[in-house]
């Protein structure tokens, strides 16, 4: 009997031991399990914060590789901010896209998906870094290689020689081929 009580004993102890999961594995679940609840994120920090509590984890390098675009996409939408567009002027850079071939959807200078496509789509026909924001370069390309003429109607921009420039807008009178940045005036060569 004394043998049969060891004997249980011994096999809970045993399957209890068994049933327990190592550290090591217990570790890898509840990496996979944040990796899983980060892995389509927008924030950066949700990226960095893998790679703190997992430096060597099984998607280090993904994790890296994401928090460096979204801190590089923040960086370049700040810049695009900088520049101070008014909605009359994005106006006219729907407008110069589209004039250009690149459908930008409609011209309300509000930059939504089509219009970030169309940007994006542009950059790459001209050889410029590949993203979906503008930057004083690419107005430069757009400036020069959309044409000289304004758009009528809808988009709002005077064709008159003798027009104001109102909310942004820019008179085909003034400077041809510039655009207007707060108060600075970019010139296509």
């Amino acid at each position: 009997m004394r043998y049969a009580v060891l004997f249980i004993c011994a096999l809970t102890v045993f399957a209890t031991a068994a049933a327990t999961p190592s550290p090591v594995w217990a570790a890898g679940v509840q990496e996979k399990a944040y990796w899983n609840s980060i892995r389509n994120s927008r924030n950066p920090e949700d990226f960095e914060t893998y790679l703190y509590r997992y430096p060597y984890g099984d998607w280090t390098e993904q994790a890296e590789r994401r928090a460096n675009n979204l801190r590089a996409r923040d960086d370049r939408r700040r810049r695009e901010d900088a520049l101070g567009l008014s909605r009359g002027q994005r106006r006219e850079v729907e407008a110069r896209l589209s004039r250009a071939g690149f459908f930008p959807g409609s011209i309300n200078g509000e930059f939504n998906r089509d219009t970030r496509t169309a940007i994006r789509d542009f950059r790459v026909a001209y050889g410029l870094p590949r993203h979906r924001f503008l930057d004083a370069q690419m107005i430069r390309v757009l400036v020069r290689n959309s044409g000289n003429e304004y758009a009528g109607g809808a988009s709002g921009f005077s064709r008159n020689n003798g027009g104001s420039a109102r909310d942004g807008d820019i008179a085909a009178g003034v400077v041809v081929g510039a655009l207007l940045l707060g108060g600075i005036i970019l010139l296509a060569d």
